[in-house]
């Protein structure tokens, strides 16, 4: 209605092999902003290898903080930097570059799914009670369902969906193919 044009802000982020690629994908509109007004104004890379990976820790960590003012918010930002600076540092050494590409699709996705957990969980109790049931750290899990794992209709179900999220094609593919 008004003649504007809205960005891609998502496109197909679990279709992503890498987690670099995952950042491409994913969050379009922030990623460009955090790249352009913070990690460019803090030096970017040309400063060399340390101080690019110290600037990519940085971002990750306000983009973090940018979701909200909570340590759960901070931990995922971390982890979503050790994530791409792990890809930067071992480079061809890195899983994902060498592993069939269903496998480092699958690969992606779990790591992701790891940071969705600090993400979504309010109370670092609650996310460690998650991180104790999907990792198996001995711990009593209280409140939590973890019935995917023996659940044969749950499982399939994820497996149908993850099988839509990497194989089909998204509304933006479609909208090529008219």
């Amino acid at each position: 209605m008004l003649v504007y044009a809205l960005p891609i802000n998502f496109d197909s982020s679990y279709k992503a092999s890498r987690i670099t690629e995952f950042w491409q994908r994913w969050h379009i509109t922030l990623s460009t902003f955090l790249r352009d007004y913070l990690y460019i104004p803090l030096g970017g890379n040309p400063r060399g290898r340390s101080c690019a990976l110290i600037n990519l820790m940085l971002v990750m960590l306000i983009g973090g903080l940018w979701h909200g003012a909570s340590v759960l918010f901070l931990i995922w930002g971390c982890w979503h930097g050790l994530l791409l600076i792990s890809e930067r540092l071992l480079g061809d050494r890195h899983p994902t570059p060498w592993l069939p590409k269903p496998l480092a699709l699958l690969f992606t996705y779990c790591m992701v799914l790891v940071g969705w957990v600090a993400f979504r969980s309010e109370l670092w109790d609650a996310a460690l009670q998650i991180y104790a049931g999907l990792f198996r750290f001995g711990l009593p899990v209280i409140g939590a369902s973890f019935s995917l794992l023996v659940d044969p209709m749950q499982a399939g179900c994820v497996s149908i969906g993850l099988v839509a999220c990497w194989f089909l094609p998204n509304s933006l593919e479609w909208e090529v193919r008219d």
